[in-house]
């Protein structure tokens, strides 16, 4: 197994400043694998959205559909292609456009560190996870702690709010904790030409509620969680609807049991997800023959076995998720969709590692096998009226338009029965491996190489979206799809090169790599379907698109610097570059973050923090002509947090973000879909203008 070495160790005993300094890097291997960052060492006060959180990591990007609705990106591949965890749990997503993204799961007041694996992620990050591999650590109470705990009230711009508490005891033999946040804020303001204006459909709530605990007896040990929660009315302008309420429930427990065998562990976990959107309540609608409503259902269970003794570790997991869907007008009891009905999708996966050193080289090795089911049920629709009505909305987002005098509903019939009389029983079997070594060079330096082939089965999406509706997964592109239950599984091969370089008073990380995706899945002008493409033209004014198989190929560099700079000062440097190209199509991937590169001063002296970070981004001209992907300008921003200790107990911090309220559009920020004529419907969303933060926590 490699060992843990943190990295940072070397620069925060050189310096007379505490380890926070600068961020906290674990390495598994001693120098390249994974990066975490300590949460709980950033000077500014706690983000809404958990992506803030990952993306201070080189090469982590998010798509973010709404203010609670970001989708991760790692090295141009995004959603159901990154494998991410939350306490070794992998939450699933309840609704069929992501609003509800694995990402919205992980309670940001909460989470105390966030990893993620910078070379190639081993095969033990879990399967399907082409784009790689991240997870987020929450708190609890620790051993021996006796009672403790923290309280923090946070505001800000647009009437943001939030109270957490953090309490519990931690004991000899067993620990028990009670976590809680309740959150919210309004339609945030935009930039630039918008800056008077705020941006419809931006508001959010959650309230979060959990109990965790766990114990040791003898050679076996546990911990355990059990909690709700609950999503209000909380915009997301890159899709079509707007969440009104999300609800999830969850458990997870994990065990661990010391023999001269080896160590063997269990994983169990089971989540139940509701899920209502809409079109109309929180963004501008005055059709009531327009107005969708979709509920959505979701659950998940998860049962995993693993062991692990020495340079060896292996494991099987069993993964189950049953999804449904059903699209209404409020105003027309008459009309629905069920578009998504009985669906099923099962994974079992079983994988073996092992990472010996031989001389000075750390070498890993993994082999993991998976096979995955997928079923859906029968599917109908009504839509009455819709003769001279329109539809324009959908399930998580079903966008749509009758833009002639032709009733669809007999084009819709057909389209059903098709898809009730094809196979609906699908199966796909995927390998994946992985070869990495870590070389040391000279005590100082040390260079990774890495092979990988990793594989990805269709999401019940790309599978089984038999109406012509944007139930993507989150892409936001505004067209509509139809699935394809004849897609082939993604196959990928992946190189890489890293080197690591480390000093007294600085570190250096740099990688490149390459990666080639044989059937990779998305959206192309469909053909074949004249039913489909009436029905998706009418519904939308656009031809509407269908999953298929192409290739790909992307590639890219990261790079990583920290130093510390004087007694008091440290400086933290990131820049990552992804170029993705269709092979198959000759032009750019769709949704690609662009060259970012991002900056961060900070000071400590006694009770005082304070960081300067600069974000610039360049232009992003290369976009998918398919998806009709626009361009965005470059631009730079710069944003400031602080924290102060007031004492023993108390902290206070303080952020202010877009400090000097530069005009701007993230690439990966989407186009706007409310119709409310502040922003022209289907440009560039604007960015966020300048926003500040103020929270105040007690530790006892």
């Amino acid at each position: 197994m490699f060992a843990t070495a943190l990295l940072a160790t070397a620069i925060s005993q050189a310096s007379a400043a505490p380890a926070s300094a600068i961020e906290e890097v674990t390495v598994e291997g001693e120098k390249i694998t994974a990066k975490t960052v300590d949460v709980t060492d950033l000077p500014s006060p706690t983000p809404a959205d958990p992506s803030a959180l990952l993306t201070r990591h080189a090469g982590v990007n998010a798509n973010r559909n709404g203010p609670l609705t970001s989708v991760l990106q790692m090295r141009g591949l995004s959603g159901d292609r990154i494998s991410l965890s939350v306490d070794g749990i992998s939450p699933a997503t309840g609704g069929p456009n992501a609003m509800d993204s694995p990402l919205s799961y992980a309670g940001t007041p909460f989470i105390e560190s966030s990893s993620h694996y910078r070379g190639i992620s081993p095969v033990s990050a879990g399967a399907e996870a082409p784009g790689g591999a991240a997870s987020m650590q929450t708190w609890a109470p620790a051993s021996d702690s006796g009672w403790s705990g923290q309280a923090t009230v946070q505001a800000g711009s647009a009437s943001a709010q939030s109270t957490t508490l953090r309490a519990g005891f931690g004991g000899t033999d067993g620990f028990l904790g009670l976590r809680a946040n309740s959150a919210s804020a309004d339609d945030l303001p935009a930039a630039g030409d918008y800056r008077t204006s705020d941006l419809q459909a931006t508001r959010f709530k959650r309230d979060i509620a959990e109990l965790v605990g766990g114990a040791s007896i003898g050679a076996f040990s546990f911990t355990a969680s059990v909690g709700s929660l609950e999503t209000g009315e909380t915009g997301t302008p890159a899709l079509p609807m707007d969440i009104i309420v999300i609800d999830s429930d969850r458990w997870q427990l994990q065990g661990k049991y010391q023999t001269a065998l080896g160590e063997f562990s269990l994983r169990a976990a089971g989540q139940e997800v509701f899920h209502r959107m809409d079109n109309f309540q929180l963004r501008s609608n005055s059709n009531p023959m327009r107005h969708r409503s979709t509920d959505a259902d979701g659950d998940m269970s998860l049962l995993g076995l693993g062991w692990q003794k020495d340079a060896w570790q292996a494991g099987i997991e069993m993964r189950s998720e049953d999804h449904s869907a059903v699209v209404s007008n409020p105003n027309n009891p008459m009309f629905f969709v069920n578009n998504f009905s009985d669906v099923q999708r099962e994974r079992e996966s079983v994988f073996v590692e092992y990472t010996p050193v031989i001389g000075k080289a750390e070498w890993q090795l993994g082999l993991r096998a998976s096979n995955v089911d997928l079923s859906a049920g029968n599917v109908s629709a009504n839509m009455p009226m819709m003769m001279k009505g329109g539809m324009n909305g959908g399930m998580d987002g079903m966008n749509g338009g009758m833009n002639g005098m032709m009733d669809m509903q007999g084009a819709v019939n057909m389209l059903a029965v098709q898809f009730n009389n094809s196979k609906r029983a699908l199966d796909h079997n995927l390998v994946d491996s992985v070869a990495q070594v870590n070389l040391p060079l000279t005590e100082q330096v040390s260079l990774t190489l890495g092979a990988a082939h990793k594989e990805r089965a269709p999401s019940y999406q790309e599978s089984f979206l038999w109406l012509p509706m944007e139930a993507t997964g989150g892409l936001g592109d505004g067209y509509t799809y139809i699935g394809n239950t004849s897609l082939n599984k993604e196959r990928q091969d992946e190189l890489l090169a890293g080197i690591s370089w480390q000093q007294a008073e600085w570190q250096l990380y740099a990688s490149a790599w390459v990666r080639d995706i044989t059937d990779y899945i998305q959206g192309t002008p469909l053909s074949g379907n004249m039913m489909a493409n009436m029905v998706g033209t009418m519904m939308s004014g656009k031809a509407p698109l269908q999953f298929d198989n192409t290739d790909a190929r992307i590639r890219g560099i990261e790079l990583e610097y920290q130093a510390r700079l004087g007694e008091r000062w440290y400086g933290n440097a990131r820049v990552a570059y992804a170029h993705g190209e269709n092979t198959s199509l000759d032009e750019p991937l769709y949704r690609l973050a662009p060259l970012e590169a991002v900056t961060e001063l900070g000071y400590l002296s006694g009770p005082l923090q304070a960081e300067l970070q600069l974000v610039a981004r360049a232009r992003q001209d290369r976009v998918s002509e398919i998806n009709a992907e626009m361009e965005t300008a470059g631009h730079a921003l710069l944003n400031l947090s602080a924290a102060y200790r007031l004492g023993e107990h108390w902290q206070l911090r303080a952020g202010i973000e877009n400090l000097l309220d530069r005009d701007h559009a993230n690439h990966l920020g989407g186009i706007y879909r409310p119709a409310d004529g502040t922003v022209a419907q289907g440009s560039r969303i604007p960015g966020i203008g300048r926003t500040w933060q103020l929270g105040l926590s007690a530790s006892w």
